[in-house]
């Protein structure tokens, strides 16, 4: 009887665990690198909740040598963006969760005690109000606003709020509703400091703060940085407890919430002194119990002092799209089921298509191919762009199961032989059109514009 009450009570521990399993957010399989954006020196990227805008710290030198931070917002979808300040120092931008507003943590040049703090401004810039000030040296650092809460938000800061209340300077937690102002100190325990690696993540649910936490009696070895834990604040009773212990074989470094996965991530750098250094984009579970490998090989942001690590990741509200911090560029990353992958893969097609026909324009006076079969029976516009392709499988879509002799596309008759340049209606004009529908009953179709849409 002993050995059925054990059996079963396994089974029911299998069947409750599948079950909470079933409950979570599935992480998609597959990681599209659908687009490099090239900044020379921008850093601390942060996404609005819808993914569609981009705020991020860009680095930029004047005549005399004085170095700038200024916030700029990009929308991805338009590609235009704006700059939100002048002559700042601006760092670790964050998004409200209605994403209507922006708070970024800033030190103004010219301004009385170095004019630092934390302004909030709206998406566009319009109503900058600063909600905190201090002096330069107790600048806010990593803001990051509550994702259910739309007036809170938390930083870092070594400031007093009395006078001799932090005598030796320790960076402690803090939380400011933007409503009335009022900020509330979260002192962190005596036996641990805060990384310099370390940013805030909230907890998908906005009860609790996680960060980097290295003990305070732990010496660094050699070159190396002490390892940093994962430490938890809970807002609720105020306690600070270890969430996961330092990793052995890396260094946990860039804390986010990927809200829509209700996971916080990280990048996990080996450890050691190795000169070509990878990173690792890892989901750590909703509160550091495990790890799941995203996307490796990444290279890690250059000069620690320039773009911080506290903010080298960040996630769209879906938690299907983030940003990293790669050398000095923002690599943007797309989690993808299968066959998302594979239509992302039909559109890259199609653009590395348009790319060909555009060489071949080049070279004749900007007239497209013309229609029609050639020699061989092979279509013309076919054989105008082979030899401008890397690669003859850009003809065909991934999902085409039988491989076909010319290609998966159809070119536009009523183009053949035309200007590109003079074509009118250019982004509503297709180029190349796909012969099957093979993306949930839609096709893919390369405007004369260089855009891919599924019609």
């Amino acid at each position: 009887m002993r050995r059925v009450a054990l059996w079963w009570a396994a089974l029911g521990w299998i069947l409750a665990a599948g079950w909470s399993w079933a409950q979570r957010p599935q992480v998609p399989r597959h990681v599209v690198e659908e687009r490099l954006l090239t900044f020379s020196a921008y850093h601390s990227p942060a996404f609005s909740p819808s993914g569609e805008l981009l705020a991020y710290v860009s680095v930029s030198v004047s005549p005399d040598g004085a170095k700038r931070q200024d916030l700029w917002v990009q929308n991805l979808r338009t590609g235009t963006r704006a700059q939100l300040s002048r002559n700042s120092d601006c760092s670790h931008p964050t998004w409200s969760p209605k994403g209507d507003l922006l708070a970024v943590a800033a030190i103004q040049s010219g301004a009385a005690g170095g004019g630092a703090g934390l302004w909030v401004m709206q998406a566009d810039g319009g109503r900058q109000t600063q909600m905190l000030g201090t002096p330069a040296p107790d600048a806010p650092r990593s803001p990051v606003w509550s994702p259910v809460d739309d007036n809170l938000v938390a930083f870092l800061s070594p400031m007093e709020r009395v006078a001799g209340s932090n005598p030796q300077r320790r960076m402690n937690i803090y939380t400011i509703n933007i409503g009335t102002s009022d900020s509330v100190p979260h002192f962190v325990p005596a036996e641990v400091e805060v990384s310099p690696d370390s940013g805030l993540a909230w907890s998908a649910d906005g009860k609790a703060i996680f960060f980097l936490g290295i003990a305070a009696v732990q010496e660094a070895a050699g070159d190396q940085p002490a390892p940093a834990a994962l430490w938890r604040l809970d807002l609720t009773s105020g306690k600070f407890e270890q969430a996961a212990p330092a990793p052995e074989d890396y260094t946990f470094k860039s804390l986010a919430l990927a809200a829509g996965l209700e996971s916080l991530s990280a990048l996990l750098v080996p450890r050691g002194t190795g000169l070509r250094k990878k990173g690792t984009l890892a989901l750590l579970g909703s509160a550091g119990e495990s790890v799941r490998m995203i996307k490796s090989e990444l290279p890690l942001p250059e000069g620690e002092a320039e773009v911080p690590y506290g903010q080298a990741v960040t996630w769209a509200g879906d938690g299907r799209t983030c940003v990293v911090v790669t050398g000095r560029d923002l690599l943007l990353l797309g989690l993808a089921t299968g066959s998302e992958v594979e239509t992302k893969g039909c559109a890259s097609n199609l653009r590395k298509l348009y790319a060909a026909l555009v060489a071949y324009t080049q070279a004749r006076r900007g007239n497209l191919p013309e229609a029609g079969a050639g020699e061989g029976g092979q279509e013309k516009w076919v054989q105008a762009v082979t030899p401008y392709l890397s690669e003859v499988a850009v003809l065909g879509c991934p999902l085409e199961v039988e491989a076909r002799a010319g290609s998966s596309y159809e070119f536009n008759p009523a183009l053949s032989g035309k200007v590109l340049a003079y074509v009118e209606d250019r982004a509503t004009t297709p180029l190349l059109t796909e012969r099957v529908p093979r993306h949930g009953g839609k096709r893919a179709v390369l405007m004369a514009d260089g855009q891919v849409r599924l019609l």
